[in-house]
């Protein structure tokens, strides 16, 4: 993160990871940069971006297989897209004029983010926290395993309250880089 006052600042934000087996070491090689504003944060996961804006809206690029990018899809995207939180369907007149529409609600109110191993957490600005994307371990404490397409609740167990009072997450698996 730079502290300059004005324009975009450039961040090295995709690396290659080599693992060396026989020196048990990890080298790390850029592999392309992208431009964020001041007051955005990104958080990086294998091959995925995720960054928050500056008015606490979320926005995902990159590998999606386990929906990692919160768009209830598993294709992957080249291009920025909001994170969805949910839909809302909208029914409108009765009978044979009757209408439904569905449209989808982004994710917002959001302090901080982080992308640990093809999935995400965000926490939101009343301290409660939701996840999306790999849940093979249950990390998402939904009583599942089954992956998350779209943003879902931290618990503190199936059918128990939403996690709150939350200040800070961390998601990544620790690797040493070295060049």
């Amino acid at each position: 993160y730079s502290s300059l006052r004005d324009g975009p600042v450039a961040i090295i934000a995709i690396l290659f990871f080599l693992h060396l087996d026989s020196l048990n070491t990890f080298l790390c090689f850029p592999l392309t940069s992208i431009n964020i504003r001041k007051n955005n944060r990104l958080a990086v996961e294998n091959n995925t971006i995720i960054v928050l804006d500056q008015n606490g809206e979320v926005l995902a690029s990159g590998y999606n297989t386990y929906g990692n990018l919160g768009n209830n899809t598993t294709q992957t995207r080249k291009s920025f897209d909001k994170v969805i939180e949910k839909y809302e369907t909208i029914t409108t007149g009765e009978g044979e004029e009757e209408t439904t529409t569905t449209t989808p609600v982004y994710l917002s109110g959001i302090k901080s983010i982080e992308a640990g191993n093809e999935y995400a957490v965000a926490i939101k600005e009343d301290g409660t926290a939701i996840s999306w994307g790999y849940n093979g371990y249950s990390q998402s404490s939904n009583g599942t395993t089954t992956n998350n397409l779209l943003p879902v609740d931290l618990k503190y167990g199936k059918d128990k309250e939403n996690i709150d009072k939350i200040i800070n997450v961390y998601g990544k698996e620790l690797k040493e880089c070295r060049n």
